[in-house]
């Protein structure tokens, strides 16, 4: 299920939260760095990045856990309030850096 553009700017007005914006995105100070104006989501699809933290924890993904932090809610109350009732999106995402843990020295012939 896809983010409807209009439910997420409504969200936003009716949540108190005053962003900056730009043409593409709504702008805030970044809840877990506190770095001012680094926390960007987009208006099209709701994906977000704070360009501070997603160098140091991946801060980035989808709408609702900016939402959560900025509004010190729960992700399924966001979840509810963006896409209705409780038809909440499950996606899971998997990122592994899988490294060699043998050097060349474990070679077996």
């Amino acid at each position: 299920m896809a983010l409807d553009p209009n439910v997420l700017e409504q969200l936003i007005k009716e949540s108190g939260l005053k962003p900056k914006t730009n043409a593409q995105s709504f702008i805030f100070n970044c809840p877990k760095c506190n770095k001012k104006d680094k926390l960007y989501i987009r208006r099209k699809d709701g994906r977000f990045v704070c360009w501070f933290c997603k160098e140091i924890e991946n801060y980035q993904g989808r709408a609702e856990y900016a939402l959560a932090d900025l509004l010190g809610q729960s992700i399924g109350q966001i979840q509810s309030r963006l896409y209705g009732g409780n038809n909440i999106p499950v996606q899971v995402f998997l990122d592994l850096q899988l490294t060699d843990f043998f050097n060349d020295a474990d070679d077996i012939d």
